[in-house]
């Protein structure tokens, strides 16, 4: 895709490093607690998204580049790269560089009700057990957590690359 990892590390990177800098963690929502903990422990990126936000259908695009993306936290809109893996329905961008960074108008709050997780492997050795483990993983977390009742579905995106959501 381009993107330097060094410059724009993977979510789960970089939250494993915020977590042994700090003796403190993000506490949004006990939903986003219980992903942010699997990507902590499997080491896979999930992007969430609070489903009454979503415009349509949620779809997996390679950008053709100038797309709008409110980043996660506010800040001035970016612009999409062509070539950048994201996720977007059917008005917006949801995530940039697959599930780098997370839109602001889709975030989850503890208001929300119904979300989506999309997580995903492009290295063949999580393909399969990693990816299955971590789903499975916050599925009992939401449930134990939130009392919520849990969808998963697995597709391949060419055979390199393997993702789920939940």
């Amino acid at each position: 895709m381009g993107v330097s990892p060094k410059k724009h590390p993977p979510t789960s990177e970089a939250f494993v490093k915020r977590a042994l800098k700090s003796d403190n963690l993000p506490e949004i929502s006990a939903a986003v607690n219980a992903y942010l903990a699997s990507e902590l422990r499997f080491l896979l990126p999930i992007g969430g998204y609070d489903l009454s936000t979503i415009r349509g259908n949620i779809t997996l695009y390679t950008s053709q580049g100038g797309e709008a993306f409110e980043p996660l936290g506010g800040g001035p809109a970016e612009e999409i790269v062509g070539g950048e893996i994201i996720y977007k329905d059917e008005g917006r961008v949801l995530t940039r560089r697959w599930n780098y960074r997370d839109a602001e108008p889709t975030k989850i709050t503890c208001e929300t009700k119904q979300l989506i997780l999309c997580t995903e492997s492009v290295s063949p050795e999580y393909q399969t057990e990693y990816l299955e483990r971590s789903v499975t993983d916050i599925a009992k977390l939401l449930n134990r957590f939130c009392g919520a009742v849990t969808s998963i579905s697995t597709f391949s995106v060419k055979e390199s690359r393997k993702c789920a959501i939940l």
